[in-house]
C-alpha cells in the first residue's frame, strides 16, 4: 500500500511526506519534489521496482549467460577430474586453450563484449576457481 499525503503547512513546499506500508512496516520518507526520488527500504524484497530497466537487457543478458554456461561445460569436457592445467607455465596447455578458444567461436557475443579474449579469460577463471576448490578438499573425480 502506498500513499502520499502534502502538508504544505508543516512541511516546507520541496518536501512531500510519504508513507509506504511495507512487509506490515511502515516508514517516513522525505522527498524532494524537484529530483523525484524514493527512498527504497531496507530489506531482500524491495517495494519500489524498476520494471523498464530489467526488461529491456534480460533477453540479452540470459543469453550471456547460455554462452557462457557453454564456455564452462567445453573447457570442464577437455579438463575434467582434479589434474587442472596451469597455463602460465606450460607452452602446451596454453597451446590447447587457445585451440579451444578457436572452437568457441558460436559463443562469441559481441554486444556485451564477451569476445575470444573474453572467452579465453573466462576459461582461465573457471580452472583458477576449479584449481582452488581441489586445494579446499573437493574432490571432482567423485561427482559425475
Amino acid at each position: 500500500m502506498k500513499t502520499s499525503v502534502k502538508y504544505s503547512r508543516q512541511i516546507p513546499a520541496l518536501c512531500a511526506l510519504q508513507i509506504e506500508m511495507t512487509h506490515g512496516q511502515s516508514y517516513f520518507d522525505l522527498v524532494s519534489r524537484e529530483r523525484k526520488l524514493e527512498k527504497a527500504p531496507k530489506g531482500p524484497k524491495q517495494a519500489i521496482e524498476e520494471e523498464a530497466p530489467k526488461h529491456e537487457n534480460c533477453a540479452a543478458r540470459n543469453k550471456e549467460d547460455l554462452k557462457k554456461k557453454a564456455v564452462k561445460a567445453a573447457a570442464i569436457k577437455k579438463w575434467p577430474g582434479n589434474n587442472i592445467p596451469i597455463f602460465r607455465k606450460n607452452k602446451q596447455e596454453t597451446e590447447q586453450l587457445d585451440a579451444l578458444v578457436d572452437e568457441l567461436d558460436d559463443c562469441i557475443f559481441e554486444t556485451v563484449g564477451f569476445d575470444k579474449a573474453a572467452i579465453r579469460q573466462h576459461i582461465i577463471d573457471i580452472m583458477n576457481e576449479r584449481r582452488r576448490s581441489v586445494r579446499n578438499g573437493y574432490d571432482y573425480t567423485s561427482v559425475r
